[in-house]
Protein backbone atom coordinates (compact mmCIF):
# COMPACT_ATOMS: atom_id res chain seq x y z
CA UNK A 1 0.00 0.00 0.00
CA UNK A 2 2.44 2.14 0.86
CA UNK A 3 4.09 1.91 -2.76
CA UNK A 4 1.12 2.42 -4.02
CA UNK A 5 0.36 5.61 -2.52
CA UNK A 6 4.07 7.00 -3.45
CA UNK A 7 3.93 6.08 -6.88
CA UNK A 8 0.34 7.79 -7.05
CA UNK A 9 1.55 10.71 -5.31
CA UNK A 10 4.26 10.96 -7.56
CA UNK A 11 2.32 10.17 -11.04
CA UNK A 12 -0.10 12.96 -9.79
CA UNK A 13 3.03 15.54 -8.92
CA UNK A 14 4.05 15.31 -12.01
CA UNK A 15 1.28 15.32 -13.83
CA UNK A 16 -0.04 18.25 -12.61
CA UNK A 17 3.39 20.00 -12.80
CA UNK A 18 3.98 19.29 -16.50
CA UNK A 19 0.04 20.92 -17.22
CA UNK A 20 1.03 23.91 -15.74
CA UNK A 21 4.16 24.06 -17.06
CA UNK A 22 2.46 23.35 -20.73
CA UNK A 23 0.77 26.39 -20.53
CA UNK A 24 4.27 28.57 -20.90
CA UNK A 25 4.91 27.87 -24.57
CA UNK A 26 4.17 29.80 -27.72
CA UNK A 27 1.44 28.40 -29.76
CA UNK A 28 0.19 29.48 -32.56
CA UNK A 29 -3.53 29.73 -32.44
CA UNK A 30 -4.15 27.76 -35.43
CA UNK A 31 -1.47 24.63 -34.31
CA UNK A 32 -2.75 24.43 -30.50
CA UNK A 33 -6.43 23.98 -31.86
CA UNK A 34 -5.89 21.12 -33.74
CA UNK A 35 -3.09 19.22 -32.79
CA UNK A 36 -2.59 17.34 -29.26
CA UNK A 37 0.69 17.39 -27.36
CA UNK A 38 1.99 14.23 -25.68
CA UNK A 39 4.08 14.38 -22.34
CA UNK A 40 6.73 12.10 -21.37
CA UNK A 41 6.71 11.21 -17.85
CA UNK A 42 10.04 9.17 -16.67
CA UNK A 43 9.35 7.16 -13.38
CA UNK A 44 12.80 5.91 -11.52
CA UNK A 45 12.47 2.05 -10.05
CA UNK A 46 10.41 -0.49 -10.42
CA UNK A 47 6.95 -0.74 -12.57
CA UNK A 48 4.26 -0.79 -10.44
CA UNK A 49 1.67 -3.42 -10.51
CA UNK A 50 -1.11 -0.77 -11.69
CA UNK A 51 1.43 1.74 -14.18
CA UNK A 52 -1.70 1.12 -16.96
CA UNK A 53 -4.67 2.41 -14.78
CA UNK A 54 -2.53 5.16 -13.01
CA UNK A 55 -1.45 5.95 -16.33
CA UNK A 56 -4.79 5.95 -17.77
CA UNK A 57 -6.24 7.87 -14.51
CA UNK A 58 -3.56 10.48 -14.97
CA UNK A 59 -4.93 10.96 -18.68
CA UNK A 60 -8.32 11.22 -17.62
CA UNK A 61 -7.69 13.85 -14.55
CA UNK A 62 -5.62 15.67 -17.13
CA UNK A 63 -8.55 16.10 -20.19
CA UNK A 64 -11.09 17.13 -17.59
CA UNK A 65 -8.87 20.62 -17.76
CA UNK A 66 -6.96 20.08 -20.94
CA UNK A 67 -8.09 18.42 -23.80
CA UNK A 68 -5.21 18.22 -26.41
CA UNK A 69 -2.52 16.85 -23.71
CA UNK A 70 -1.76 13.04 -22.99
CA UNK A 71 0.71 11.64 -20.37
CA UNK A 72 2.40 9.15 -21.65
CA UNK A 73 4.50 7.36 -18.90
CA UNK A 74 8.40 5.71 -19.49
CA UNK A 75 10.45 3.80 -17.22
Amino acid sequence: MNKFVKGAALVSAVAFGTVALAGCGKSNSDSASSKATTVNMYMPGDKPKNYDAMIKRANKEIHKTYKNINLKGRL
